[in-house]
């Protein structure tokens, strides 16, 4: 098995901060799932079930790269922050 998957394995590395490229094809998938039926109903022969066939497979798509995407949006939210505090070095303790 490849240390690409398997959490247990001391060579495996997760990079937390990457941008979340799920979100965007989610978004993107979602557009054209709205846009599909009004783009393709004027000049689109076959018709409505075709349109509304490719929009509900579009739709899908979305539906699967956001769920996709939830777990790593809710682990980047859930990373803390560690403050520098500073100490001045002319205070007396």
């Amino acid at each position: 098995m490849s240390s690409k998957y398997n959490r247990t394995d001391g060579r495996y590395v997760e990079f937390l901060f990457r941008p979340i490229y799920e979100v965007n094809t989610a978004i993107a998938y979602g557009i054209g799932a709205i846009t599909t039926p009004f783009m393709t109903l004027g000049s689109f022969q076959p018709g409505v079930t075709i349109s509304f066939g490719i929009a509900g497979i579009l739709a899908g798509g979305s539906y699967l790269y956001a769920r996709k995407a939830t777990p790593l949006i809710q682990r980047q939210q859930n990373q803390v922050i560690n403050e520098f505090k500073r100490q001045n070095l002319n205070e007396e303790k």
